[in-house]
């Protein structure tokens, strides 16, 4: 195990923030990369008629994949004592995003095959990431990249907490959006947006406290993550808004939405 995740938080000299400190052509990159992605899960959604959904659902588990990675290895301190990952601040804020996206147009059957299709995923390349890590064992291995056993073991339980959280999460977000439909009646920004913000917020407890709660930097983890996924649920929550704009009103799924989130693991 790692003795900590690989980033430093530094704090700037005088405590306070300033222009000088805030990392500006990162957050301009976070932008592009939270609109890259919609852009592409959205196309691909929209060719759900001529392509299927096969290559939607396998940019999905990719994501997935890369989300896990960029998880352990790469921080971007944005501004002084906020350090945040891309993968778990784009990536999986994009896959609520996407969930939503699947249940809002579809109905929650397409949903759970979904959800149930991220799952298989994570767990076939969670097991396989430590079969192909006992490589690194080996005296005679050539490891040109000097990757540490770290990205292969801590993956397989940072997978597997994903795995499970994510099972919480869909649970959570497709109640709560039924539930916050009857508050908010009149804006679907901020229902989509509610939404996001309440599941993000027990996802990122869950999954920070069962992959780094030994670590010492725990708290700093966490009060990133929280502040990172606010700000980019908010940025996918009006992309959502934006494209249901473009569609009419009667092609948004029809669906019973009595226990929404208990019918959609027990529906054949």
């Amino acid at each position: 195990m790692v003795d900590s995740v690989p980033f430093n938080v530094h704090n700037s000299p005088s405590g306070l923030l300033t222009v000088e400190s805030i990392a500006y052509e990162h957050v301009a990159l976070f932008g592009i990369e939270i609109l890259v992605t919609s852009a592409f899960l959205l196309g691909l959604f929209r060719l759900r008629r001529k392509l299927g959904l096969v290559p939607f659902y396998m940019a999905l588990a990719g994501m997935q994949q890369l989300q896990t990675l960029l998880a352990l290895t790469v921080y971007v301190q944005v501004v002084p004592g906020i350090a945040i990952s891309p993968g778990s601040t784009v990536l999986f804020t994009g896959m609520l995003f996407t969930i939503l996206l699947v249940y809002i147009r579809e109905d929650a059957s397409e949903a759970r095959r979904l959800i149930y299709g991220l799952m298989a995923a994570n767990c076939t390349v969670a097991t396989i990431s430590i079969l192909m890590g006992l490589h690194l064992n080996s005296r005679f291995l050539i490891n040109q990249l000097v990757l540490r056993r770290e990205i292969f073991f801590l993956g397989f339980r940072v997978m597997i907490v994903g795995a499970l959280v994510l099972v919480v999460d869909v649970f959570l977000i497709l109640i709560l959006y039924e539930l916050i439909a009857k508050w908010i009646k009149t804006s679907l920004f901020l229902r989509i947006y509610a939404s996001m913000f309440v599941v993000l917020m027990v996802d990122t407890l869950l999954f920070v406290t069962g992959s780094f709660v030994e670590q010492p930097n725990y708290w700093s983890i966490l009060t990133s993550a929280i502040i990172g996924k606010a700000c980019t649920a908010a940025v996918y929550s009006g992309i959502l808004r934006a494209y249901f704009r473009l569609l009419p009103k009667d092609s948004l799924a029809e669906r019973d939405e009595s226990l929404i989130g208990v019918r959609i693991f027990l529906e054949s």
